[in-house]
């Protein structure tokens, strides 16, 4: 509830998706800024420097990295990490249902925020 005015100030709007209340965002998706480095999925497991960035990030531990292992071995999304000078800086895991997609994990530590990694992020899904 202390989110829903920023969300809807950014073109959220109030959904129910599987019997929960969700925000989603319905408005186009803004141009994606340039991203520096390179952006790669993952559909199948983590290799060891993205299994340590789950893991330090303020918002990870070892709870997201089960969560994401297991989301991976059920083949139920896949993550796109965006990579500087070799190694990841940020994260989002897609869940695919039908014509929408989830976005329920971001991993993106405060130094590259705002710096369009996450709209480019989102972009890339579309």
């Amino acid at each position: 509830d202390a989110l829903r005015p920023a969300f809807l100030r950014h073109g959220y709007a109030v959904r129910t998706m599987y019997e929960v209340e969700t925000m989603a965002f319905e408005g186009p998706i803004p141009p994606a800024p340039v991203c520096e480095g390179e952006m790669r999925w993952v559909e199948d497991r983590l290799d060891e420097d993205q299994r340590r960035f789950v893991t330090e990030h303020p918002h990870g531990g070892e709870y997201s990295l089960k969560y994401l292992a297991r989301v991976l071995r059920l083949r139920a999304g896949k993550i796109l990490f965006a990579y500087r000078d070799g190694l990841p800086t940020a994260g989002l895991l897609y869940l695919p249902r039908g014509d929408t997609v989830m976005i329920t994990d971001e991993y993106t530590p405060l130094d590259y925020r705002p710096g369009g990694l996450g709209t480019a992020m989102i972009a890339a899904w579309s």
